[in-house]
């Protein structure tokens, strides 16, 4: 797949992409579940229930013979609560991320956020690991906003940009994440440090990155 540097914006999944948070997320959904008497995950077991919000984690893990809504939104609403308090315990940006941020704002590319996390959660979190860098936009789940893997909100950064489709990027760890891109019809670059590397390898027409710094050979392929 040839880019022929044209690539001059780039969408950054949150989780798992640019922040490894899954510590934070899988203590703070066993806490949830142990104060409902049911039994806890290993934290490599969150790998397989993030992707999509809480809501869609909260789903996947309670056991389906004691699922029920009430349980659900009791879990959910604990769950938030405790997230809220130790989203910031153990989460830390993967080594790497900081240089390659560093790169693309000398070079004045465009950078993006777009999670599945809540709006004003994924601006927090955002800025606190962040705090210096410049994104164009922060993103987050929306009210009557469609979640990735449709391509919305990717139209919406798009055009906040005046950048044509063809000059951005996604950058995630996720198949949501490359199915956003392949939705959205821009380039989908998979990351397998993330959560689910073999999903990502799976994946076809994908371009595949080890480590952060390998954006810059992608960026400047021919």
């Amino acid at each position: 797949m040839s880019v022929k540097n044209s690539i001059k914006g780039i969408v950054f999944d949150f989780d798992g992409t640019l922040v490894d948070t899954l510590e934070d997320i899988a203590i703070s959904a066993n806490m949830a579940l142990e104060e409902s008497e049911l039994n806890p995950y290993p934290i490599e077991s969150y790998k397989n229930f993030v992707g999509e919000g809480s809501e869609v984690l909260i789903d996947r893990i309670i056991p389906k013979e004691k699922y029920s809504e009430d349980l659900k939104s009791k879990l959910l609403k604990n769950y938030s609560e405790i997230y809220r308090k130790n989203w910031s315990k153990n989460s830390k940006p993967y080594e790497g991320i900081y240089e390659i941020l560093d790169y693309l704002k000398e070079r004045d590319y465009l950078v993006a956020i777009l999670s599945n996390k809540p709006d004003p959660f994924t601006k927090e979190m955002a800025n606190f690991f962040f705090p210096e860098f410049p994104f164009l936009k922060i993103l987050g789940a929306r009210p009557q906003i469609p979640k990735k893997p449709n391509p919305m909100a990717i139209y919406e950064i798009i055009s906040f940009s005046k950048l044509e489709s063809c000059n951005w990027s996604m950058v995630g760890d996720t198949a949501v994440d490359i199915n956003t891109a392949k939705n959205a019809e821009i380039l989908p670059i998979g990351v397998l440090w993330g959560f689910r590397p073999d999903e990502i390898l799976k994946e076809k027409n994908v371009l595949h990155i080890n480590q952060p710094k390998d954006i810059i050979s992608i960026l400047n392929s021919d």
